[in-house]
């Protein structure tokens, strides 16, 4: 299946604390380097899954830009549209785990980001155009984000919330977006409620088509203007690292969707996908197969 993924592609390190840390000193931690970016994460599952997967993306000039245009393309994820800009860094991401190696503090710098812009995208319209199935990542700028939807309305658009603080963008734009994956954080940021009962009952999501959201160990809701759905998660007992596993359950919930699972499937695929990514030490699993997912639970 042809798609296109439209976001950031990062340098992700994290840093994993011990057991008994000190704010304010200096502690002995873990650190491990990866390439990330919930744009990439996505294009990344996605190619593992055998789609056809298009990637529209930003490059710097430093050595980590090479190193991550380089790992795309012997992963033959077609990036040849992407930009690429002089005297900018690369996109990076910091990652603070905890003793359960949950996020525990999260930072990045994302600027080179911006050089995505509107003139940039208007620019790429008739190579946009050849995708029936668009996916965008929220680090993108409100109007990019709105001029991508609304230039494609005839398309299947998904969307990464990606964080309470970038969810806000979204809210005049639902009624262009297909798919929205989000969590409860971002769904109370998004709507101003302070509950999920609250949020999910807020007229903000009035013309809201259809909404994914996840909430930790508790139910997956799947929420469209006529219907509200409970699913069980898939609950796993040891977390090797928990990036990028909201990325791999879109992309899951993505390949359901583009290959015409019904919705049950659709949700436990993409669970599974999560359940790939959490055992993996890096936000994605880059030699995952199709066949090794469906095989998850057996």
């Amino acid at each position: 299946m042809k798609l296109l993924v439209i976001g950031a592609q990062n340098i992700d390190i994290f840093a994993k604390l011990p057991e008994n840390y000190l704010i304010g000193d200096s502690n002995i931690a873990d650190i491990s380097y990866a390439f990330g970016g919930v744009g990439r994460n996505i294009a990344v599952n996605l190619n593992s899954l055998g789609n056809d997967v298009h990637f529209l993306t930003v490059f710097g000039d430093d050595f980590l830009s090479q190193a991550a245009k380089k790992r795309l393309e012997e992963l033959s994820i077609d990036i040849h549209q992407s930009k690429h800009v002089n005297n900018h860094p690369n996109s990076t991401y910091l990652a603070v785990l905890d003793e359960e190696n949950d996020l525990h503090l999260g930072m990045n710098s994302m600027k080179i980001v911006d050089e995505l812009n509107t003139i940039y995208i208007q620019s790429k319209k008739e190579y946009i155009s050849q995708f029936e199935t668009i996916v965008i990542d929220n680090n993108l700028s409100k109007d990019v984000i709105k001029y991508i939807v609304k230039s494609c309305a005839s398309k299947t658009i998904f969307m990464d919330a990606v964080s309470a603080k970038k969810v806000h963008k979204l809210e005049t734009l639902l009624p262009y977006i297909d798919y929205v994956k989000l969590n409860v954080l971002e769904l109370c940021a998004l709507t101003g409620e302070a509950t999920l009962e609250a949020a999910l009952s807020s007229p903000k999501l009035t013309n809201a088509n259809t909404l994914i959201i996840t909430n930790k160990d508790n139910h997956i809701i799947v929420k469209s203007k006529h219907k509200e759905t409970l699913y069980e998660p898939n609950l796993i007992d040891h977390i090797v690292n928990a990036s990028g596993a909201g990325d791999a359950f879109l992309s899951g919930f993505i390949h359901g969707v583009v290959h015409k699972y019904d919705e049950y499937t659709q949700i436990n695929f993409a669970l599974k996908m999560a359940k790939a990514t959490l055992l993996y030490n890096a936000s994605t699993n880059e030699e995952l197969t199709l066949e090794e997912v469906e095989r998850i639970n057996e």
